[in-house]
């Protein structure tokens, strides 16, 4: 089941190749690999899905960082 319109993960898709793009340019090699990955898991099943929890990561958290793994709930708990 996906997440996330179709439109939407075409859309970010864009997104994530032009920062990754940049990233690459200024040499911060593991935001890239990070942005690689969400890249390679915006074409499965588990992209947007907390790795913690399994629950949907927000609309709005994932489109500002594509990389995110952990909803914002999870991520909350896991800083204490």
């Amino acid at each position: 089941m996906e997440l996330y319109p179709l439109d939407y993960q075409i859309w970010l898709g864009r997104i994530i190749r032009e920062r990754l793009a940049v990233l690459l340019q200024r040499g911060a090699v593991e935001h890239a690999a990070q942005l690689q990955d969400a890249l390679a898991r915006l074409h499965r099943s588990d992209f947007g899905e907390c790795i913690s929890c399994g629950g949907v990561i927000p609309y709005l958290r994932i489109t500002a960082d594509p990389a995110a793994r952990h909803c914002g709930a999870c991520l909350t708990r896991d800083r204490r």
